[in-house]
């Protein structure tokens, strides 16, 4: 694929070897080909700050797919990310269901609610401060109109939490600069968070 003229001043070869690029390009997308050759997807494990390793192979995720967004959302609502994959070729939606044993407590998920006047409905831009027990830092979480490539994420915001944890406090950081502590919050559980109150509300799937 040619690369883009970094100027407007470009030779006639330069611009010539850019318009073949693009001709090249069209040439595969008609004929359903890939674009990088089927190269495999990838996956790797974060080991608690200590580096990553690559599980693409033994996880099963190395599809030879052409693959171009990945969305984790908890689809089944178990607790637990499960994957959706969007690709170039077929198949152009994959599913990836998260099988892994669910420990109740070590997950939240929240959904924010606006009030359709002063914040969105679906709270785009709205960002979630998760402050645990002994941490001096919080989780973040910032809810998003659109996550990758032809794709978009679930408006659920999925906390993953550590071993024995306990919830110090939540606070929610509005568009417009509104600021809210949000109680009745417990590890384990789906909530909902509305503008303007400060209450969340269980939800059961």
């Amino acid at each position: 694929m040619s690369q883009s003229p970094l100027s407007a001043d470009v030779s006639p070869s330069e611009t010539i070897r850019y318009q073949q690029g693009w001709r090249a390009l069209n040439r595969l997308l008609h004929e359903d080909r890939s674009f990088s050759g089927n190269e495999r997807n990838c996956a790797f494990l974060n080991r608690a700050g200590k580096g990553f390793t690559d599980i693409s192979a033994i996880s099963g995720f190395d599809f030879p797919d052409d693959a171009r967004a990945v969305v984790a959302t908890d689809w089944d609502f178990d607790g637990d990310l499960d994957l959706w994959l969007t690709c170039r070729t077929a198949p152009r939606v994959r599913f990836l269901e998260n099988r892994s044993p669910v420990i109740p407590g070590k997950w939240l998920a929240l959904r924010l609610e606006g009030d359709g006047a002063r914040v969105s409905r679906d709270a785009i831009g709205a960002r979630v401060e998760l402050w645990l027990e002994g941490q001096t830092a919080p989780l973040l979480r910032t809810v998003h109109g659109g996550d990758a490539f032809l794709s978009q994420g679930s408006a659920w915001l999925h906390f993953g939490l550590g071993e024995k944890v306990e919830i110090a406090r939540v606070v929610v950081r509005w568009p417009g600069g509104g600021i809210e502590e949000i109680t009745g919050i417990e590890p384990g559980g789906f909530y909902l968070v509305a503008f303007g109150k400060t209450a969340a509300v269980p939800w059961n799937p």
